[in-house]
């Protein structure tokens, strides 16, 4: 899979590894059901960053909503990794 990012072109075989420590951390607790308002009060971070690594994560893996990107982390198995690490 090629993905661009930030103006270079990334080859990754699995496009989670292209998210950021903060970007999976943000979703790992939208998995667990936080809303982000609660995902930034938890961070100590506005509610405007959470809603935009969240939109950069989608973007990263090809969807559109944030509904599509937690079904897609759920359906596969490198996310239960993340969840993991």
């Amino acid at each position: 899979m090629f993905m661009l990012l930030e103006d270079r072109i990334v080859r990754s075989s699995e496009p989670f590894d292209l998210l950021t420590g903060r970007e999976r951390e943000i979703v790992e607790l939208a998995l667990l059901g936080s809303e982000n308002k609660c995902i930034a009060y938890d961070l100590g971070l506005s509610d405007s960053t959470v809603r935009v690594l969240m939109r950069r994560a989608a973007i990263k893996l090809g969807v559109r909503t944030r509904r599509e990107l937690l079904a897609k982390m759920r359906a596969n198995p490198t996310a239960a990794r993340l969840r993991s690490v």
